[in-house]
């Protein structure tokens, strides 16, 4: 069971490392320069974004 745990989180860092910059563009053009903020942080519940830049 490890070794799955490992391959899917490798998957998921390179599935993150791909979308990043392709979510963060998308919310841009469709929220604006608030976009941080409307389409993360508001929707995040408090625990959730402890270890998130505010």
């Amino acid at each position: 069971m490890g070794n799955n745990h490992v391959q899917v989180s490798k998957g998921f860092r390179i599935l993150l490392s791909s979308l990043a910059p392709y979510m963060a563009r998308e919310f841009k053009n469709e929220y604006g320069d608030n976009w941080w903020e409307i389409a993360v942080i508001d929707i995040l519940y408090d625990e959730q974004k402890r270890d998130l830049p505010l």
